[in-house]
């Protein structure tokens, strides 16, 4: 009994010798930031893309077919446009509150999938309500990706590391706007029975929906869960500013 307390004692000092030992390491810090990089932000940037392009791909179908097959007149294709924000607004804060309060990644990949699955569903559509239906539900399920994707940035990142990498996965939008104009250009020259605009949206839907495996595979609820990093790395993952990481 008697040697307890000196045992408890030379423990603590072991670990705080070993945190300034790493502390002192600016590469370990550095290396853990690397790996957070190359694992966290490709998701991100890829699954803006699909935001993007999943969002504004039906000005391009318009072109290709859509206004037709579904009887749209007078106002009623500004209303198909314009319904996707109306979701968006009645979901955002609900979806806040859901990211903060659930498994933030298993979140993402349940939304992604029911995001790809909305997406196919809108090549079905064949009038007015369908079509207002689906972009409603779309506007829903993308009211999740930037808060969440926010949560996750401040998670991982300290508040100096986290303008860089949110201007490169917000830079997604731009990627998927040059994407979804190539895919609408490949696409348009399709000519079969489904028409070309039905098309854009089935690879689209279908991209997205398979999205949801890399992100249920790789994207970790928390820095205590991610498997790409060893239990020391995520000692420093979790405590950045305790370690001079700084590139």
């Amino acid at each position: 009994m008697s040697h307890q307390p000196s045992r408890q004692r030379s423990d603590s000092t072991s670990a705080a010798l070993v945190g300034r030992e790493q502390a002192a390491d600016p590469d370990i810090a550095k290396r853990v930031l690397r790996k957070i990089d190359y694992t966290i932000i490709p998701l991100l940037f890829v699954t803006y893309m699909f935001n993007f392009m999943d969002k504004t791909i039906l000005s391009s179908a318009a072109v290709f077919g859509l206004r037709e097959d579904n009887n749209l007149k007078n106002q009623e294709y500004s209303w198909v446009g314009s319904i996707f924000y109306f979701g968006y607004l009645v979901f955002e804060y609900p979806a806040t509150i859901l990211i903060a309060r659930l498994p933030t990644a298993r979140y993402l990949t349940v939304n992604t999938v029911f995001w790809g699955i909305v997406v196919a569903l809108t090549a079905a559509c064949s009038n007015f309500a369908g079509l207002m239906t689906v972009r409603f539900l779309l506007g829903m399920a993308e009211a999740s990706i930037t808060p969440g994707f926010m949560f996750l940035t401040s998670t991982w990142y300290t508040r100096d590391e986290m303008p860089t990498r949110v201007g490169i996965w917000f830079a997604g939008n731009s990627c998927g706007g040059l994407a979804s104009s190539l895919l609408a250009f490949g696409v348009g020259h399709i000519g079969d029975h489904v028409h070309p605009w039905r098309w854009m949206y089935i690879i689209l839907g279908v991209g997205t929906f398979l999205w949801a495996i890399p992100i249920f595979l790789l994207l970790p609820d928390s820095i205590s869960t991610a498997r790409f990093l060893t239990p020391e790395e995520r000692q420093v993952a979790a405590k950045p500013h305790c370690y001079c990481r700084h590139r």
